[in-house]
């Protein structure tokens, strides 16, 4: 038997299986391990299953190492109609984009992949906030996790900069737990700051529009962060903010690749050949397997997701002294 809990309550009671997992006529795993849930609790939605990839020592990608050596990559798509991908093995593909950081670990579960931030910048700005905020709590990268969550300090500063900076739009109602919600439906373009990670090693994540804002329609666009209901929770980089790049765990190296616009460099071979679909992913858009999305939160994903960012388009950074700090986005009708 086995009981597996997610950190959104949800659960999974059932069988521990053991049998052949063929994925190709030449990648073929004999007595894989696996669950059959007998009682299933949680927002699955019309998902078959759960594919566990973090470094649990049962997770796809442990017992799949000798072949692919415990490197994973994916790219989420920024909409349902567009493309995304999950590869698995070596990239031998190259790009001048790349960002790397090593992966750490978190006291509350060891299965997590961890990252060390250590700062955010809004629109160029560096926000004051106290190293101690990141490091009490660690910060982990999650595809389960829908919105990027931070400690309430970290998440505080960075709304209040935010809204200082998109002082000239109207305020709406909230939207779940997005607080900072604007009605853009009469505006054309909107001149927004971006945002930016930083992590230890003086390493720097832009975002641009597809991983500032979750929208359900023009008259409802919100920052796509909220604050942890607890300050000694962990943050969590959320899967909006993955979205158009490439994402690349190098476990076995100990290490995590950002690869904005290009492949990462880090696919010898594949179940689901990134090569495939990289150009989809890109022109249309951007591990862990825990959990930390509220009930909220998965509903408000089914709710939007066929609209969430479709109203916004990207265009060309400002030409101005501004361009690297703040970008339009076009709003479709």
């Amino acid at each position: 038997m086995y009981d597996m809990q997610y950190g959104d309550k949800s659960f999974s009671v059932g069988f521990l299986g053991k049998e052949s997992l063929t994925l190709t006529s030449t990648e073929v795993f004999d007595e894989f391990l696996f669950g059959c849930g007998q009682t299933n609790q949680g927002n699955f939605g019309s998902s078959a299953g759960f594919l566990g990839l973090g470094r649990h020592n049962i997770s796809f990608v442990q017992q799949t190492a000798n072949k692919y050596g415990r490197i994973f990559s994916y790219c989420l798509p920024s909409t349902s109609s567009s493309t995304g991908y999950l590869g698995f093995g070596k990239d031998r593909r190259g790009s001048k984009h790349v960002k790397f950081m090593p992966l750490t670990t978190v006291s509350q579960n060891p299965s997590f992949y961890g990252l060390n931030l250590v700062g955010i910048s809004v629109g160029g700005r560096k926000l004051w906030i106290s190293p101690s905020v990141f490091l009490s709590s660690g910060t982990i990268i999650d595809t389960g996790t829908v919105i990027t969550r931070l400690p309430v300090a970290a998440y505080s500063a960075l709304r209040d900069v935010f809204r200082q900076a998109m002082t000239k739009y109207p305020l709406t109602q909230a939207l779940s737990v997005l607080d900072t919600c604007y009605d853009l439906s009469s505006y054309v373009t909107v001149k927004y700051p971006h945002i930016a990670f930083y992590f230890q090693g003086g390493l720097k994540l832009k975002l641009d529009a597809t991983g500032i804002f979750y929208s359900s329609s023009a008259s409802q666009v919100c920052l796509a962060f909220a604050g942890n209901d607890a300050n000694n929770k962990f943050a969590v980089l959320g899967n909006v903010q993955q979205k158009t790049f490439e994402v690349v765990y190098d476990v076995a190296g100990g290490r995590v690749v950002f690869a904005s616009g290009a492949s990462s460099g880090l696919q010898e071979s594949a179940a689901t050949s990134p090569a495939s679909h990289h150009d989809s992913c890109w022109s249309k858009g951007g591990g862990g397997d825990g959990s930390q999305s509220s009930d909220q939160e998965l509903a408000l994903l089914r709710a939007v997701d066929a609209m969430a960012l479709s109203t916004l388009s990207m265009e060309k950074d400002l030409e101005s002294s501004q361009s690297k700090k703040e970008s339009i986005v076009k709003i479709g009708k």
